[in-house]
């Protein structure tokens, strides 16, 4: 099936995460982890860019809290 055009689309674990910064990544795409705890969070990828400039995506998980 298809996803449509404002449908979510899970994509799965992004292997490249210590070589792919936050600009790297498409306007569209929504960036999301899984707590020990298994809640799931997204990260508001703007705010990410104020606080951290072009983070690397692996830099970012110590610096995330559930």
């Amino acid at each position: 099936m298809k996803a449509g055009r404002d449908e979510i689309t899970y994509v799965g674990p992004f292997d490249a995460t210590m070589e792919t910064s936050l600009d790297d990544l498409q306007e569209f795409i929504a960036i999301g982890g899984v707590c020990r705890c298994e809640r799931e969070g997204w990260i508001d990828r703007y705010e990410a860019r104020r606080k951290w400039r072009d983070a690397v995506l692996g830099s970012l998980q110590p610096r995330l809290r559930c």
